[in-house]
């Protein structure tokens, strides 16, 4: 028999179940067939009934259009822009409404403040009609209410649905009202408000103001300081906000540092003068430190210039011991000596005139911080003073304007026909509802049967020896087959062998294959059996399934016993015929 033993099966992790196999589905749903056809039934019977049963629901609707143009308009945004103190900026943020987008106004117009009269009316109406409405949430009725924006427009379609039709009209005329009454109503309030605010606070600014000013000029006269430094953003003298910046920066710096500065500079700039050695001077014009202004010694430098240049005109024909070269060489050196002169006296001129100047500014550094703290608090409060203002004319042209965020574009009307229920939709929609709920049912069906359909999964429970598969009412293929198997087992000469079952369910197709086995081999003895130690004796054995008719977990069962009872088989027959219509 070793050539039936060889190339054993190994199992397979194969599951019809989890991995698409479409002649697998097929062949459940053919099994399943009458289940399949009694959900497919049952679901478009109740789909029936619901297209027939079912309260009509009526529409009404009208468009409007979104006003983006005057929700922001173009005066309101430059005002609000010019605003720099982020504190003010965000108070009026939701007065001017900056973020406002389409969005946005959908929320509004499905917002409580707007539809709650609608909501009541409704609701008063339909108690009227009989019906409890003690449950009855404006959320529940909000879901009636539908707002589409039509693509790539500001357009908004209103559409209100219910099935009480003479109540749809008037419910949209009182929604389409709602809408027209709405705009401004709590912008204006708002405004107001915020207009009396910043009155409060514009008086209370003015005030510290005014007393920061007359507390600094009071103390500028008593110290002798400057009454109003260059610059200073007193209201009075501020022409816009940018100027306040250019005043603080003018207010920080201290004028003793810049005099003294300068002071310093030219002292080095004497030390270097006072360094050159001047008879080096003979053929050339010294270094010019500083720009001299008065004239005379600009022309003695003109003068100096022109005798540098003859000298070099005289070189080219004499030597340097000729005495007109000599001479001119003596008077460069003597207008040299003069220019050095006259160049120290200037630096000590300024440089005196710079000390007294810096005496003028010599203040204590108490007074100094003083005043720099006042000027500082001035810039401060009129900073506050100008923004405030601002604002202040930004809410009043904005109560001027007329806010119309939206229009209404067409009168509300109602369908005459019912919008739903729809039933040709319905029945189409509950019959491939019904296709597919009695596929399932038929494959939850064979699932949790626990019977084995496949030869797949067969093989993946079976790791013996696969011999043959068969199919009884192929009665000229399933003899050949038997006549080969009997053709083997005789070639073995073994004396008794024995043909499994798993289970009686199929002990007609054993009883029917033993028959036709004994024929073809009638010096060999053969025992059936459902119990595998009713087979122990038998020299080998062969196990026998069927289609449709062995659960999984009676393979598993029978595969244990057989390792128990330490027993090989000689491999196993699979019969396709098995069972074509279960309920």
């Amino acid at each position: 028999m070793t050539n039936l033993r060889e190339n054993s099966n190994i199992a397979n992790n194969y599951n019809p179940y989890y991995e698409f196999d479409l002649r697998f589905l097929l062949d459940s749903i053919f099994r399943r067939r009458k289940l399949s056809l009694i959900v497919v039934s049952s679901t478009v019977f109740l789909s029936l009934c619901y297209a027939f049963l079912s309260k009509p629901i009526y529409k009404g609707e009208f468009q409007i259009v979104l006003n983006q143009k005057n929700k922001n308009s173009i005066t309101g945004a430059a005002l609000f822009n010019s605003v720099d103190n982020p504190t003010i900026k965000s108070l009026l943020g939701s007065a001017f409404n900056t973020s406002s987008n389409i969005n946005t106004e959908i929320e509004i117009l499905k917002s409580k403040s707007v539809l709650m009269p609608i909501y009541n009316f409704v609701k008063k109406q339909k108690e009227l009609e009989g019906n409890d409405m003690k449950n009855y949430k404006f959320s529940q009725w909000l879901s009636n209410v539908n707002i589409d924006l039509k693509p790539r427009t500001s357009v908004l379609n209103v559409s209100y649905k219910d099935s009480s039709m003479n109540l749809v009209l008037p419910v949209v005329r009182k929604i389409s009202n709602a809408y027209k009454s709405y705009p401004g109503r709590d912008k204006n309030k708002g405004l107001i408000e915020a207009l009396n605010y910043f009155d409060k606070q514009i008086e209370i600014i003015t005030d510290k103001s005014e007393k920061a000013y007359r507390d600094y000029i009071f103390y500028a006269l008593e110290n002798n300081l400057n009454t109003l430094p260059s610059g200073l953003p007193v209201r009075s003298y501020t022409e816009s906000a940018n100027n306040l910046n250019k005043a603080e920066e003018k207010i920080n710096i201290d004028p003793r540092l810049m005099i003294q500065n300068q002071i310093q500079e030219l002292e080095i700039e004497k030390i270097e003068v006072e360094s050159i050695d001047i008879d080096e001077y003979d053929d050339r014009t010294m270094p010019e430190f500083v720009q001299i202004s008065e004239e005379r010694n600009r022309n003695l430098i003109s003068v100096l210039d022109n005798k540098v240049v003859l000298l070099s005109e005289a070189r080219n024909f004499f030597t340097e011991d000729d005495p007109q070269v000599s001479k001119l060489k003596n008077n460069i050196k003597y207008l040299n000596k003069k220019l050095h002169t006259k160049t120290l006296e200037y630096l000590d001129i300024e440089i005196r005139n710079l000390k007294s100047r810096l005496k003028l500014f010599n203040k204590p550094k108490e007074i100094v911080i003083k005043s720099k703290e006042m000027q500082r608090e001035l810039i401060r409060l009129d900073s506050v003073l100008v923004n405030l203002e601002n604002s202040k004319t930004i809410i009043s042209l904005q109560l001027e304007e007329e806010t119309n965020p939206w229009q209404l574009i067409s009168t509300p009307f109602m369908d005459d026909s019912p919008i739903a229920p729809k039933k040709k939709q319905i029945l189409v929609l509950g019959l491939f509802a019904g296709v597919f709920l009695g596929i399932v049912s038929a494959i939850y069906a064979d699932k949790y049967s626990g019977l084995v359909y496949s030869l797949k999964e067969f093989k993946s429970y079976l790791n013996f020896n696969f011999l043959k598969e068969i199919d009884f009412n192929n009665t000229e293929k399933w003899e050949d087959s038997i006549n080969m198997l009997s053709k083997n087992i005789s070639e073995s000469q073994i004396k008794k062998l024995g043909i499994a079952c798993v289970n009686e369910n199929n002990l007609y197709e054993v009883k029917k294959f033993t028959n036709k086995l004994s024929k073809s081999i009638s010096n060999v003895n053969i025992v059936t059996s459902d119990k595998l130690m009713d087979l122990s004796s038998c020299e080998d054995i062969i196990l026998l399934v069927s289609k449709g008719k062995v659960k999984k977990s009676e393979l598993v069962e029978f595969k244990n016993k057989c390792q128990l009872l330490k027993k090989p088989l000689l491999g196993w027959i699979y019969d396709n015929t098995g069972i074509q219509n279960l309920s």
